[in-house]
């Protein structure tokens, strides 16, 4: 990666009033004198040649880039020839060689090559105005091009170019297409040196119409900076109610869409509402039946109740009447068996006579007795029928109330 050189001394003086000096190519010492004598304030020299270079570094307020201008960044070979001060990082043309039958080279050197846009990045900040020195050969179109593109060529108040009359390289200007292409811009020849006829130094300076040119440029530039502003301004304000326009039918949609659901959702509410209304009428119609079984059951079970209680009642009763029956039950039972075993004995007697047993007591007296017992056990009867008698009319009368609370 090729390392950027940096300009070897400080940037004295830099944004003032003043103009500053632009120098481009092989600067003598007293060019370099001339340039600050007059005042113009801080020289900026662009020097490829690393002891040329060296040499401007020792004076006090001049910034020196040791690089040559170019297209890109990178390394190109200076050639130097046996011309006086004729180099160039370009190949020569057929016209050069044709000016000059005995060119040779005298020495070729690998040098630094930077956009003019990085050379000026290290002399920042510039001047309001600029003079300009231009030696390069073959360089001409890319420097003023550069200068041109950078806005730099409407601060330029004072233009010095040493050009050849012919395009001596392949990438370089002759004078006549140099004069077109500055008075297009505004620049007027104000003098021409003649010492080298094929290498004349020419000094443009701004014509009148050129500087009025300028000022509605400048006029034209400020208004088109403030229209390009009220531009973004207004296209940030149209982008800014496109967002709020986008963002308004987004809610709207959202709205409707919750509009929607909200409606959806009470005609849910308003159906669930009618089905809740009919299951309670049910379930009230439901409640109502269940309120009359239970009074029907209530009827039922008291019902139940009070034949448990007659039922009841009849059994205490016959559980007492055969309590009071069960004694005498026994006694005619007793009484029974007393009686067949008497009667039983009666019928041995006749074989006990016939076997000199003692005779039989008085028949009156037996017979007595017999009627006796016999009147006995006919009581007995008759009180045990009289008991059955009103046991059955006692269970007869209870029926008779059980059917009548049925009723």
């Amino acid at each position: 990666m090729t390392e950027t050189p940096k300009p070897t001394q400080p940037a004295v003086g830099a944004g003032s009033s003043k103009s500053e000096a632009l120098l481009i190519g092989p600067q003598s010492e007293v060019l370099l004198d001339r340039w600050m004598s007059s005042g113009a304030g801080r020289p900026i020299v662009v020097e490829p040649d690393p002891t040329l270079a060296e040499n401007h570094r020792v004076r006090a307020n001049v910034c020196v880039v040791e690089a040559a201008i170019g297209q890109e960044s990178g390394k190109a070979q200076l050639t130097s020839y046996n011309i006086p001060d004729l180099r160039s990082i370009h190949p020569p043309a057929a016209a050069l060689k044709a000016a000059y039958p005995g060119l040779r080279v005298l020495s070729q050197q690998e040098v630094e090559v930077l956009p003019l846009a990085q050379i000026l990045a290290q002399a920042d900040p510039l001047a309001d105005t600029l003079q300009l020195y231009i030696d390069a050969p073959g360089s001409e179109t890319i420097i003023l091009e550069a200068v041109e593109q950078a806005d730099l060529l409407m601060r330029v108040t004072s233009l010095s170019i040493r050009c050849a009359t012919e395009q001596m390289f392949e990438t370089g200007m002759a004078r006549t297409a140099l004069l077109a292409w500055l008075a297009d811009r505004g620049f007027a020849l104000k003098r021409e040196t003649d010492e080298d006829p094929d290498w004349p130094e020419m000094t443009f300076e701004v014509s009148a119409l050129a500087q009025e040119t300028r000022t509605l440029r400048a006029a034209l530039s400020a208004a088109k900076a403030d229209l390009a502003s009220y531009k973004a301004e207004l296209q940030k304000a149209h982008q800014a109610k496109g967002e709020a326009l986008t963002a308004a039918e987004a809610t709207q949609q959202k709205t409707a869409q919750e509009l929607a659901q909200a409606r959806t959702r009470i005609d849910e509410l308003q159906k669930a509402h009618v089905n809740l209304g009919k299951k309670a009428d049910g379930a009230q119609s439901d409640l109502s039946i269940a309120l009359r079984m239970q009074t029907m059951i209530r009827t039922d079970l008291a019902e139940l109740q009070g034949r448990y209680r007659i039922a009841e009642q009849q059994r205490q009763a016959q559980h007492a009447l055969l309590s009071k029956l069960t004694p005498r039950l026994q006694q005619a039972s007793n009484y029974l068996q007393q009686l067949s075993l008497s009667q039983d004995m009666g019928a041995e007697a006749p074989a006990l006579a016939d076997q000199d047993m003692p005779p039989p007591q008085a028949p009156a007296k037996k017979t007595t007795k017999s009627r006796r017992t016999k009147t006995k056990a006919s009581t007995a009867k008759t009180s045990a029928k009289t008991e059955t008698k009103k046991g059955t009319k006692a269970r007869a009368s209870s029926e008779s109330k059980s059917r009548r609370g049925r009723t």
